[in-house]
């Protein structure tokens, strides 16, 4: 377009609504980044 080989043309894109997605709380935070307790741990 800044060559002026082809025409200047605008392009609108759709609006959306933004959904927010639900964040962990502050205890399930914590509970997720906890050591697991090797010893008594069923997966290992």
């Amino acid at each position: 377009m800044k060559k002026g080989y082809i025409r200047q043309f605008s392009v609108q894109l759709p609006k959306t609504d933004e959904v927010v997605k639900e964040t962990y709380t502050d205890q399930e935070v914590r509970l997720l980044l906890k050591k697991p307790d090797v010893k008594s741990a069923s997966f290992v």
